[in-house]
């Protein structure tokens, strides 16, 4: 009798057991079933979200990056041409290519530039220093109502000329190439600051005969003078990418607008070409015009007003 007491809870708590046993084995197997497509879908959505924040960084990295670049030229003028005054004395020039150069005694010009995305800051430094000597008529002015006499003299003219350009720019298009081959245009106005540096000198031989005949008479004289002006400067680019390799550009400022006393304006203009020589530097060969005119309001009056026509060949090189 008491056996089967104790047979009776033991029995019961072995059914109790077997009931409640398929449902926690579910729950187990339902437990390691979430948890596996958790890790799953959590691989899954990682590997994504890592790479496109590196990506993303890396390009605006290398949109705001600054650039830098210089190019060094050379400008030969093919003609030069207009008159120079100097404390009323004018001489008139008009020299070709052979010319100026047998009158070259220094020359330098670079142009250097630094961008970042359209925004642009530039310089275009140049320099020139010239010395001839000819027979050539010259204008003296004579007399308080500014009348002038046209004399033969043996002259020697020495100018120097410095054009120093600060600019701002900004474009308008993109600087890139069409990778499916199209033609790609960008306007770039710019506006800034140009400083012009002319120094003259007239060194003249006068011989002439007395009205008799009976003797010769000469002189000479040394006259000099020099003129800065600081003049605002507006101007535009314009670039025309052909290929990868191949760009046409033209670009034309004006500077003083008159501003000032007495004449005080200068006109660059240039069309050319770019042709890309290697990774980062950049042949360009270029027509170019650049005009002078400047002067002042003494009773003794001085003068620059020269055009010159010619080629410009520069190397551009990108950091």
């Amino acid at each position: 009798m008491g056996f089967k007491y104790f047979l009776l809870p033991v029995a019961s708590l072995s059914l109790l057991t077997l009931a409640t046993a398929p449902e926690s084995r579910a729950d187990a197997l339902l437990e390691s079933s979430d948890a596996q497509p958790k890790l799953i879908s959590t691989e899954v959505q990682e590997s994504p979200q890592t790479e496109s924040p590196q990506s993303v960084t890396n390009d605006s990295e290398s949109s705001e990056a600054w650039k830098f670049s210089i190019e060094p030229y050379v400008f030969a003028p093919l003609r030069v041409q207009g008159p120079i005054t100097v404390r009323g004395v004018t001489a008139n020039i008009d020299a070709g290519l052979g010319q100026v150069l047998e009158a070259l005694s220094f020359a330098a010009a670079a142009r250097a530039r630094l961008e970042k995305d359209q925004f642009a800051l530039f310089t275009d430094l140049y320099y020139v220093d010239l010395k001839g000597s000819g027979l050539r008529s010259i204008n003296v002015l004579e007399g308080p109502r500014g009348r002038t006499r046209a004399i033969d003299a043996a002259t020697t003219v020495n100018t120097s000329q410095g054009i120093y350009d600060f600019a701002a720019q900004y474009r308008f298009g993109s600087d890139r190439p069409d990778p499916n081959g199209g033609l790609v245009l960008s306007v770039s106005p710019y506006v800034g600051v140009r400083v012009v540096d002319v120094a003259t000198s007239l060194d003249l031989q006068v011989s002439s005969t007395s009205r008799t005949g009976r003797r010769e008479i000469s002189s000479q004289r040394f006259l000099s003078s020099s003129q800065t002006k600081v003049q605002p400067l507006l101007g535009s680019e314009l670039k025309l990418i052909v290929t990868p390799e191949f760009s046409l550009f033209a670009r034309g400022d004006i500077g003083g607008l008159g501003l000032g006393g007495g004449e005080n304006l200068s006109a660059n203009g240039i069309v050319g070409a770019a042709i890309k020589i290697g990774n980062s530097t950049n042949l360009n060969l270029a027509y170019r015009t650049l005009r002078l005119n400047l002067s002042n309001m003494d009773a003794s009056p001085n003068s620059f007003d020269i055009t010159q026509t010619g080629l410009q060949l520069g190397l551009q090189i990108r950091f």
